[in-house]
């Protein structure tokens, strides 16, 4: 069966060769493509839709405070499927910090789903090693941000180069295991079967992140963990490590993320843990257990895609575009609907009507509180 446009390679955006580029003419180049290739730009949503895909920087306030007259950058890293929309916001306090703010575009992101079919892991390195680079010579202090995947190509990078200052984590994908049954198979019948290089096809209404999902893409991320993983073996991470966890995640195993960060040698390390559940962990002076249960919102748990995103984003928050269009194929009122993560979905709907996954943080001011803190404590 023909597969639709989106879902076959563009051609454009499955490997990294922007290394010669600065890092606007990168946001120029990344833009065009996006332009190129998306399937949904015939509407008036058009320039919004680039705009939410395409790589961006912004400039430090020059009003922020600083104990310090150095010159901070932080590169932010999104994960699998999504794009630089999911890490603006926290971009926007990072520069509210005084930090020159830079965010990439991996490679296979941001323009069809069917750019994830060959593109690897190291062209995901290749972008991040690319975003770092742009920073030589601009500023005194690199921070890394990494969300999911995102977080697993920081801590490869951390590896690296030990003169980062410091890191932030955002449920790193440390373990796949769920998906590795389908990693040994795929590639052998998927040119008989087009459609076995995908293990989830969907429509795509999400402009900011994909919701059909490529086999490839599992293929690359599980062997990027198996190669950190062996590295981990040898090496210590010392940079300070600020890291945040949902105990509900589906998508990562938190269990993993959460003995990762008790290794790390920091006595200035933090973990924000959400979490219904006060476990023996949160005895760890280093780590903040919060509640990530908000019955007064319907909110039975925090998701793994809701962190970064503030109760107000114009498109993922209370109000937002995306939530009110999930919102009204329900045929529901708002105030019917219970929101959390997948795992819940099931006992939910033995009790109620209407469930869907949580698009964003409740507690996402409060936790910029917490980075705000972390952050101090460095200089």
């Amino acid at each position: 069966m023909k597969l639709a446009k989106q879902h076959s390679s563009s051609g454009l955006n499955s490997s990294f060769n922007k290394n010669n580029l600065s890092f606007a003419a990168y946001i120029d180049a990344m833009r065009d493509i996006i332009s190129q290739t998306r399937v949904d730009l015939e509407n008036p949503q058009a320039q919004q839709i680039i705009n939410a895909n395409t790589p961006f920087e912004l400039q430090p306030d020059k009003n922020a405070a600083s104990k310090t007259n150095a010159r901070k950058g932080i590169l932010l890293i999104h994960g699998l499927y999504e794009s630089p929309y999911h890490v603006r916001a926290i971009g926007q306090f990072f520069q509210k910090q005084g930090f020159l703010v830079r965010s990439i575009l991996l490679p296979g992101h941001g323009t069809v789903p069917g750019d994830l079919l060959d593109v690897s892991y190291q062209a995901w390195l290749q972008a991040c090693q690319f975003g770092i680079a742009s920073f030589s010579d601009e500023v005194d202090e690199l921070y890394l941000f990494g969300y999911s995947t995102g977080s697993t190509l920081a801590l490869h990078e951390i590896l690296d180069n030990p003169k980062i200052k410091a890191q932030f984590l955002f449920c790193p994908a440390l373990q796949i295991s769920r998906l590795a049954a389908i990693l040994h198979w795929h590639h052998r019948i998927a040119s008989y079967a087009p459609r076995v290089r995908y293990y989830h096809l969907d429509k795509d209404m999400d402009h900011t992140k994909y919701q059909s999902f490529t086999c490839n893409s599992v293929t690359q991320l599980y062997q990027l963990i198996k190669i950190l993983k062996q590295r981990l073996t040898k090496q210590t991470i010392t940079t300070p490590t600020f890291m945040v966890l949902s105990q509900a995640d589906t998508v990562i195993n938190s269990k993993t993320a959460i003995h990762l960060f008790q290794k790390l040698e920091n006595s200035k390390n933090r973990l924000i843990l959400y979490t219904s559940n006060q476990t023996k962990v949160c005895n760890n002076k280093n780590i903040i257990c919060k509640n990530s249960y908000f019955p007064e919102e319907n909110i039975m748990n925090i998701s793994h895609n809701s962190l970064a995103i503030a109760p107000d984003d114009p498109y993922y928050g209370k109000q937002g575009e995306f939530t009110k269009l999930q919102q009204a194929k329900l045929h529901c009122k708002a105030h019917e609907i219970v929101y959390g993560e997948e795992s819940m979905q099931t006992m939910v709907m033995r009790k109620y009507k209407h469930f869907l996954r949580l698009n964003y943080n409740p507690d996402f001011y409060n936790l910029l509180e917490n980075m705000k803190s972390f952050i101090d404590q460095l200089d």
